[in-house]
Parts: structure tokens; C-alpha cells; sequence
């Protein structure tokens, strides 16, 4: 019996970790999960992975509300950039920000970038520029 109990504790133990793990490597891959497993919003992407400059993480992604596309060329779009100390993250990472604006009446866009130690300072603003042109 205590074997059991002290293997079933193992089993919780390790799996706090690895959701913990996951958290301190990707907090955004979490809320997202979440987010997706939860919403009950009519918010989806609608563009993945579109081009805006040479570079592979020169992409974006577009989310905007379904139920009413056809008006969305007279919403207010939203350019969000995703934190990281411009060393970390990606644009999939961020659908649950996507998707709470995007309840508002955004249309939103959620643009990648290049990242440290590929690019310094002025890199990221010049590529953040460049997405939003």
C-alpha cells in the first residue's frame, strides 16, 4: 500500500513539474493551451505565417473575429508584439492575446522577429517597423 501511495505521488509529483517546467520555458505555450481548451470566443486566425520581410521569422499571424468577417476592413487593427527581452518567444505562443482583443473589435495582427544573439539593437525595431508597414 505504501508503495502505491508513494508511487501515485511520484506520478503528481513529476507531472507538477513538467506543467512547471513548461511554464518557466514558455509561459505563453500555457496560457494558450488554456485559453484554447476554455474560450468561447469566435476569434481564430485567419492568416499564418505571412511574409513581410527575408528573414524566417520575418512572418506574422492574423486573428480576427468570424462571425462578423465581412465587416473587418472597418475595424481598428493591432499590431501586438509578444515580450521576451527580445531573446525569446513566437507568434504562435500568443493566441490568447490575440483572441482577447480580437473580443474587442480588433482585428490582430501578431508579427515574429528576429531574436538575440542573431541581431542587436537597432534589429528588432527595424523588423517591428517592417511588420507594420
Amino acid at each position: 500500500m505504501k508503495i502505491l501511495l508513494w508511487s501515485v505521488l511520484a506520478a503528481i509529483a513529476a507531472l507538477v513539474a513538467l506543467v512547471g517546467g513548461l511554464f518557466l520555458y514558455s509561459p505563453g505555450l500555457l496560457l494558450n493551451l488554456a485559453n484554447t481548451l476554455i474560450s468561447r470566443s469566435q476569434v481564430e486566425q485567419v492568416a499564418e505565417g505571412v511574409s513581410f520581410g527575408p528573414n524566417p521569422r520575418h512572418t506574422l499571424d492574423i486573428w480576427a473575429d468570424l462571425k462578423p468577417l465581412a465587416d473587418a476592413a472597418k475595424r481598428p487593427v493591432l499590431v501586438f508584439f509578444y515580450g521576451g527581452g527580445w531573446a525569446n518567444g513566437e507568434r504562435g505562443e500568443y493566441g490568447f492575446v490575440a483572441r482577447a482583443y480580437g473580443d474587442q473589435g480588433f482585428v490582430v495582427v501578431v508579427p515574429d522577429y528576429r531574436l538575440v544573439p542573431e541581431v542587436r539593437f537597432p534589429g528588432f525595431l527595424e523588423d517591428s517597423a517592417a511588420a507594420v508597414k
